[in-house]
């Protein structure tokens, strides 16, 4: 279990709340950490398990060789 405060509004306590949360956000192919996924691999981001996201280097296997390069 664990608790994340967002907003005043948002409250996610669950692993499921947390699914819908960062699938919503990410949903229009919107990258919520851009500091981490335009200079690195998307590792340290902490959506990156439920990311739709274009961006994500979990899901996109070139984009992840190609990252793991430059550095």
């Amino acid at each position: 279990m664990f608790k994340i405060l967002y907003n005043s509004n948002i409250v996610i306590t669950t692993e499921a709340e947390f699914k819908e949360y960062v699938e919503e956000m990410t949903g229009n192919n919107t990258c919520h950490r851009p500091d981490i996924s335009c200079y690195d691999v998307c590792d340290p981001c902490p959506y990156v398990k439920y990311c739709l996201c274009d961006m994500n280097t979990r899901t996109n296997s070139k984009r992840y060789r190609r990252k793991l390069k430059c550095n």
